[in-house]
Formats: structure tokens, sequence, C-alpha cells
């Protein structure tokens, strides 16, 4: 805490939320209790969504200095359920609007990774014969690799689901067999892991794929 001391808010606060908690400091009025919710960010790099609370107090030498009393609480979860809920019930209105698959797709991909900044999600749908990738962040280099490989590595999550497999398939990118023509791409880019999980019709047809890609 002592590093903080003296130091700007724009060190601490994302700077699109900073008028956020700088508004409870403006009139300073004594008894005053103000609140703001806004995202910092941790010493280590991480953000997380904060609530604070703040009151002026006057000192009680009577020489009229106020001091402020902030108190906070990470509400990073409350805030992820409602970034979800609201991404959820947009991706249902815009199918009942009948809007483009591809529009729907990377809508659902953008609001995996607004849940985990540090990631890189992606689509993989099988239409009409041929598969479509969506992914709006992956790595350029990256993803041509993967789009000339991505019939063979479908081929072999699949062939693995349909023996018993688990669904939801973890893989080690420098490690796994199955990425083993994506290893100098993934290296690369330092891409480690891999957690994707196939889609199915309701007869049990594999529609398409989504992972999600960590470094």
């Amino acid at each position: 805490a002592n590093e903080l001391v003296g130091g700007p808010l724009s060190k601490i606060v994302v700077e699109e939320d900073a008028g956020q908690l700088t508004s409870i400091f403006s009139e300073q009025l004594l008894d005053k209790v103000g609140s703001a919710t806004f995202r910092a960010r941790r010493k280590d790099g991480r953000v997380v969504w904060l609530e604070s609370t703040a009151r002026a107090v006057g000192a009680d030498d009577g020489s009229g200095e106020v001091e402020i009393h902030l108190s906070s609480r990470d509400v990073s979860i409350r805030k992820q359920a409602e970034a979800l809920e609201q991404g959820r019930a947009l991706v249902l209105q815009m199918i009942a609007e009948n809007r483009p698959l591809p529009e729907v797709l990377e809508w659902l991909v953008r609001m995996v990774e607004q849940q985990y900044p540090a990631a890189h999600a992606s689509a993989v749908l099988l239409a009409d014969g041929r598969l479509e990738h969506t992914a709006p962040s992956l790595p350029q280099s990256f993803k041509d690799v993967l789009d000339n490989h991505l019939l063979r590595f479908a081929a072999g999550l699949c062939s693995d689901s349909t023996k018993g497999g688990t669904e939801v398939i973890h893989s080690d990118m420098q490690t796994d067999e199955r990425w083993s023509m994506l290893w100098e791409a993934a290296a690369k880019h330092q891409l480690t892991t891999s957690w994707s999980i196939l889609v199915h019709s309701s007869s049990g047809d594999v529609l398409g794929m989504f992972a999600v890609y960590h470094k």
C-alpha cells in the first residue's frame, strides 16, 4: 500500500473509469458519503472491478483539513456475471432477428474474451460441407496455419469424442500430438494451452467446436 502513497490515480484506475472515482471526491462535504464502481489494476497487472464508498471527515484538531476515508470491495465476479447475462440476452436477440450466423458467432467469441481478457477464443462451424472459422483476436499467422490444418484437427477431436472422450478437451499445445502440426506457430505466439468443446446437434452429430487459447 505504501507504494501508492502520493501517486496519481492513473497508476491504479483504468483511464476510462477515472471520472467515476474522482466524482466522489469533487465536493468533499463533511459526512457526505459517495460511491463509485470502477476498474482498477492490481500490482500483477490484472484488472479487477472495485465498488468504493468514500466519506469526507474533518480533522480532530480543528485545523479545517479534510480527510477522505475510502473503503473498497472486489465485485469482479458480480460484474462478470452481469456482462455474461447481457451478452447472452443480446445473442438471443440477434438470433430472433435472424442476423447472419458469422455475426452471431463473432459476438459469442468476443463475449468469451471479455470474460477472459488474456485469452483468445474461436468458433468453428461445419456448414454446407465446409468449416467456417471465427477468431477475431487470434494472431493472424497462427490462424492461417490453423486454418490449413483445421479439418484434420477437428476430425481428430471428433474421433476422440466418439471413443467416449470428455466433451471439454484440455490440450498442452506444446506436447499434445493433436497439435503437432501447430507446435511451431503456437510457440511463436506463446500459446501454451487450449480448452475445446465440441458442439453437437440434437441427434448427436458434431456441428462445430468452440476453443479458448491461453498463453
